[in-house]
């Protein structure tokens, strides 16, 4: 199964990246420097966020799945291609 696996990311790396997302969605929705937009659009952006980070994690795995080549068909395709490739290289004497 192709998702979460080790090494996990470290700790300090997701504690950076969580807190300057709690820094700029605390800044836009109590106005630091911008017009402010509030808990509503602030909570719309991160649920847009989610699911654009479970639709590419979805289609991350159907990448890998396809690219695996461990079906019987992908290996008889190969095969056909290999052979066609060694028989169209020129002959040295």
């Amino acid at each position: 199964m192709i998702g979460w696996q080790r090494p996990w990311p470290s700790w300090k790396l997701i504690a950076a990246s969580e807190t300057t997302q709690l820094i700029g969605t605390l800044a836009a929705v109590y106005a630091w420097l911008i017009t402010p937009i509030g808990w509503r659009y602030a909570l719309l952006v991160w649920v847009y966020w989610l699911a654009g980070f479970l639709a590419n994690g979805g289609f991350t795995i159907i990448a890998y799945a396809l690219l695996q080549h461990r079906g019987p068909q992908e290996a008889a395709h190969l095969a056909r291609v290999e052979g066609s490739l060694v028989s169209h290289v020129p002959r040295t004497r």
